[in-house]
């Protein structure tokens, strides 16, 4: 697994200087939709329509942790999906 070291060293020092540490609330940093059912991965799934449902649960959305699925969506499916319906 590949992750970043720093935000660790960064939070140290922040509490080491006592300065203050705001927090964004979770709409901010939405992640592992997979998990908690948010993304179609299969025809059973239990909502009805193939809509984009996250889409008002949140501002940051984090496509990790997709498991392969008979739909063959994969986290670069649900981005390039998640900026058509957006942007476009």
């Amino acid at each position: 697994v590949k992750a970043g070291t720093d935000q660790t060293i960064i939070n140290y020092l922040l509490r080491f200087q006592n300065i203050e540490i705001n927090y964004l609330p979770i709409c901010y940093n939405l992640q592992d939709l997979c998990s908690k059912q948010l993304l179609m991965l299969h025809d059973s799934m239990w909502w009805i329509t193939d809509e984009l449902i996250f889409k008002d649960c949140g501002y940051v959305f984090h496509f990790n942790a997709i498991p392969q699925n008979p739909m063959d969506r994969d986290a670069n499916y649900w981005i390039k999906r998640t900026y058509e319906e957006f942007y476009k």
